[in-house]
């Protein structure tokens, strides 16, 4: 079994928080604007496309792999090569996933669940099926 690393993601943690303060301040101005009187689930949608799009934007500014590798360069301080630090984090990306209302009837009950954080790096070589078959 390989080993597993664990590091502190504390400033990529609050990128994330940033983009759920904006998310909720997107959700005020709205229900002042043009949603009076909304309903949890209204919330609930509305939370949903704000967050996405705050997690979009920060995405498209490199917010993410920036904070990322800061978290990198912390958890691994005697690394001499700082850049293959920033290889790493080259192209990470932020999304949102809510879970569907079954989960939430049967499992939680809540709305949101923020328990895990997934970095997938993906290595492709010219002998990987996928490199093989080209853009689709």
């Amino acid at each position: 079994m390989r080993p597993r690393h664990l590091i502190r993601l504390t400033h990529t943690a609050q990128i994330i928080s940033e983009c759920w303060n904006a998310a909720e301040r997107g959700i005020r101005l709205a229900v002042r604007q043009r949603h009076w009187g909304p309903s949890e689930e209204d919330i609930t949608f509305l939370l949903r496309g704000e967050l996405r799009n705050a997690v979009a934007k920060a995405t498209k500014k490199g917010v993410f792999e920036r904070a990322f590798v800061m978290d990198l360069q912390l958890a691994c301080r005697g690394a001499a090569d700082s850049s293959r630090l920033r290889d790493l984090a080259s192209g990470l990306v932020g999304t949102v996933s809510f879970h569907n209302r079954r989960h939430e009837g049967k499992s939680s009950a809540s709305d949101i669940g923020m328990g895990r954080l997934w970095l997938v790096r993906y290595l492709l070589s010219s002998s990987s099926p996928v490199a093989r078959a080209g853009p689709s």
